[in-house]
């Protein structure tokens, strides 16, 4: 019995020990090697009516310098008009004067210094297929329906990517679904058999894509 416990003792030691020590700040003047701190989602996908902004930051001593590449391919900042990083950091600003998906592809950032390399993780770059400004208010005439039918409300939300997610209100409340009203994958939304309590009243679908927003309203008699 006493052996066990002598066992377990030591065990734990090491663990608060290693603890302890990954809590400690690193001193600012202790030679590191580069880490990465933060990057952009590896799904990233951009509004091509704005700057496409590529983030990739790193720590390190000394200062790691930065490197991309896309598609396995080496890119050349320096070479290229349009694109520049920004000041101690690995961050890539794309200011495109012409189809912004040229720019698509597969990125990946390495900061370097003395002491060895990080590389962030492999960044997809897509632009959205439809610019997110876009994006507008519908209004659909009303629509008349005999108590009793089904019924079939659409959303016809912007396509992505990336795809928005998508809920309907009603009078600005949310739509309770259950057996006999339910949203379909595509965003539209299904009455499999219309009441009385269902008319008189607005239906919006809302599609949201990030800040973004896309509204279809229609108003059921």
């Amino acid at each position: 019995m006493s052996a066990r416990k002598c066992w377990r003792i030591p065990a734990i030691l090491t663990i608060l020990q290693q603890t302890w020590i990954l809590a400690m700040e690193i001193p600012p003047d202790v030679r590191q090697p580069p880490m990465i701190i933060k990057e952009s989602p590896q799904d990233h996908i951009v509004d091509p009516v704005d700057p496409i902004i590529v983030e990739c930051e790193a720590t390190g001593n000394p200062t790691p310098v930065f490197t991309w590449t896309r598609n396995g391919v080496y890119l050349n900042v320096a070479r290229d008009p349009q694109v520049s990083m920004r000041w101690r950091s690995g961050t890539l600003e794309i200011f495109f004067w012409g189809r912004p998906d040229d720019y698509e592809g597969v990125y990946q950032c390495t900061a370097t210094n003395e002491f060895g390399s990080a590389l962030s993780s492999y960044i997809s770059l897509r632009v959205s297929s439809k610019p997110a400004r876009t994006w507008l208010k519908e209004y659909l005439e009303p629509v008349s329906v005999v108590v009793g039918l089904p019924l079939i409300l659409p959303c016809n939300p912007p396509v992505g990517p990336p795809k928005p997610d998508t809920y309907w209100l009603n009078t600005m409340v949310p739509i309770r679904q259950d057996r006999r009203v339910s949203k379909a994958e595509n965003g539209d939304l299904y009455f499999s058999s219309i009441v009385a309590e269902d008319a008189f009243t607005n239906y919006v679908c809302v599609a949201l894509h990030a800040a973004l927003c896309h509204t279809m309203t229609c108003n059921v008699s």
